[in-house]
């Protein structure tokens, strides 16, 4: 990968990270129209970023991270 397509690839999972905070969950469809991008980039992006613990990967797309709320039991979402 040349050092130009990888600063776009940082920018570009930045930019879903940023989707998943505001929104609390993206779908592969959205990122593809959004981002002008195939199915399969989309999906590498966010498996990139649930292997470093940034989101959750679900079933066609991923959601924010959840944590542990300490001593209640509950789960609160992370940010």
């Amino acid at each position: 990968m040349t050092p130009k397509a990888r600063l776009l690839t940082e920018q570009r999972r930045r930019s879903v990270l940023d989707l998943v905070d505001q929104e609390g969950q993206v779908t592969v469809a959205d990122m593809v129209k959004r981002f002008s991008i195939s199915a399969v980039t989309v999906r590498n992006d966010l498996d990139a970023l649930a292997s470093i613990g940034a989101v959750v990967r679900s079933h066609g797309g991923a959601v924010r991270r959840l944590e542990a709320r300490k001593g209640s039991g509950r789960f609160s979402a992370a940010g």
